[in-house]
């Protein structure tokens, strides 16, 4: 990940990372030993914002184009808007769209 983040731009390494983390890729002591023994890399930059980034608490995002809106978002110091989850009775129909 270090690596990748010397050479992509902020935007490209954040959409790396939140795939890592859905995908439970991202061992998070490992990734502070490596960050802790390397002073000095370009990448530590970009790299160190997000050791915060939880993906379970960010609205997830489905598409670029929503991607783009929450960064939007963010950049402007707006609040993130609440995820949403669907709700289905037992049949499997959709009954709604509930706010966690």
């Amino acid at each position: 990940m270090l690596d990748l983040a010397d050479v992509l731009r902020a935007d490209a390494l954040q959409r790396v990372w939140e795939q890592s983390e859905r995908m439970e890729l991202i061992d998070m002591t490992a990734m502070r030993a490596v960050i802790d023994r390397s002073h000095g890399r370009r990448g530590l930059k970009l790299l160190l914002p997000l050791l915060d980034f939880n993906v379970a608490v960010e609205a997830q995002v489905k598409s670029p184009l929503e991607t783009r809106f929450r960064d939007l978002l963010r950049s402007e110091g707006l609040p993130l808007p609440a995820p949403m989850w669907s709700s289905r009775d037992l049949r499997s129909m959709a009954t709604g769209r509930v706010r966690r």
